[in-house]
């Protein structure tokens, strides 16, 4: 009996743990969707990103560490010591958006900090949007596998 209920609990701690990752990463998907499609140009202001990113990081980081604390400890320290964490991110957002529009979107990264595009052919939305979560999700994830693996 106590042995079912040790899977049961590592079983549900996965759960919530991927559960706090995925909203996380529908959070930041919706920061990048809003600044993308107000309309036929979007601007990105990388520091404010990556501010916002940090933050929501931080919040399913602190929902973690109810479920998992040496999850949340790891991840919350690789996420500070990782410089390009969130240059992972946005590149994988980028990747998503070029398979998406092909050659109709121009992406411009005049200013060291400002990435401007502006896209002529819009298809389903929600799609791009929802390659956008699992791009996310994919990094997130990617990075604590990698630390669990290392440990």
């Amino acid at each position: 009996m106590t042995r079912i209920r040790s899977l049961r609990k590592g079983s549900f701690t996965k759960l919530e743990v991927e559960k706090a990752i995925y909203e996380a990463c529908e959070r930041i998907s919706n920061l990048f969707y809003s600044s993308i499609f107000k309309n036929d140009e979007g601007i990105i202001d990388i520091w404010d990103i990556e501010l916002k990113i940090n933050s929501i990081i931080l919040e399913a980081i602190e929902k973690i560490s109810f479920v998992d604390p040496a999850i949340a400890e790891v991840l919350s320290l690789e996420t500070k010591r990782r410089y390009g964490f969130t240059k992972e991110i946005l590149s994988s957002v980028m990747e998503c958006l070029k398979d998406a529009f092909g050659s109709s979107i121009i992406i411009r990264d005049t200013s060291p900090r400002m990435i401007y595009l502006k896209h002529y052919l819009v298809g389903n939305k929600g799609f791009i949007q929802k390659e956008f979560k699992h791009a996310i999700y994919d990094v997130i994830l990617g990075l604590i596998k990698s630390l669990i693996n290392r440990d």
